[in-house]
């Protein structure tokens, strides 16, 4: 090979490897457009998944009800860990249970959580930023609520069920959003117009009782945190064996005594 043709030789290796260059540049370009244009997006102000909100977590607080030093440490450290392990866009609302229905209300709390540093791509987003959000706008605002959530007002009514079934008409949490889960705070004595415990002969059979009709939470967790009352330990076993899983029709529920 004479010199012109190793010359000619060189100029095609180089013109072959700039087109292999430029060829990985675009392919590059490509992957990285159809990652962003796939990747979820979250609403700047309100942190929530876009175009909807597929997870809401709702809290019930039950003012009525009376809350010793120790169980409102634990109210506390059970609010404050639901809301470190909430995921990024995951809705959270909170309610207080009092003498009238939350129907029309607003929650006193309601935000996405921005996520937290766990939930951002260490290559695409700035942690940092991500956790300082969390800390101002989300923990903080959730943590400055919790004293005067906890502090109790007197009612004479205790409509639980009815605020229950109030929050799962909601459009925010109906039966598009895909996970839904209720968080309640109480000893679970309904107290209203529909059903009153303290008036109701427990030794009757249920099927005895005038009820309304049992409701439909077919998909829905709920997780209940029950005050226990000693002066009505016997009302509260009967509410949690028979009345609860009967009003709740289709629910996931959970209880646990908050001592």
């Amino acid at each position: 090979m004479d010199l012109y043709d190793a010359e000619k030789q060189h100029e095609r290796n180089w013109s072959l490897a700039l087109y292999v260059f430029i060829g990985l540049i675009i392919l590059c370009m490509v992957v990285i457009i159809i990652f962003y244009q796939h990747r979820p997006k979250y609403d700047p102000y309100t942190f929530c998944l876009l175009p909807k909100v597929e997870s809401h977590t709702s809290i019930l607080i039950d003012k009525t009800d009376r809350y010793s030093k120790p169980q409102t440490q634990k109210i506390r450290m059970i609010l404050t860990s639901l809301s470190k392990k909430m995921i990024r866009g995951e809705k959270l609302t909170i309610y207080v249970v009092d003498a009238e229905n939350i129907h029309g209300k607003d929650p006193i709390f309601d935000s996405c959580s921005p996520g937290s540093e766990e939930n951002y791509s260490k290559l695409t987003e700035h942690r940092r930023i991500a956790k300082e959000k969390f800390d101002k706008l989300f923990y903080k605002k959730l943590e400055s609520l919790l004293s005067e959530l906890l502090t109790v007002e007197e009612h004479p009514k205790s409509p639980i069920l009815e605020d229950l079934i109030s929050l799962e008409k909601l459009d925010d949490f109906g039966n598009s959003v895909t996970n839904r889960r209720i968080i309640l705070i109480s000893d679970m004595l309904q107290n209203s117009d529909t059903f009153n415990i303290y008036k109701t002969d427990i030794s009757a059979p249920i099927t005895k009782l005038r009820l309304m009709p049992p409701q439909d939470f077919s998909g829905i967790e709920i997780f209940i945190y029950v005050i226990p009352r000693e002066k009505f330990s016997i009302q509260q076993h009967y509410m949690k064996e028979w009345y609860w899983p009967t009003m709740l029709n289709g629910a996931q529920i959970t209880f646990e005594s908050i001592l």
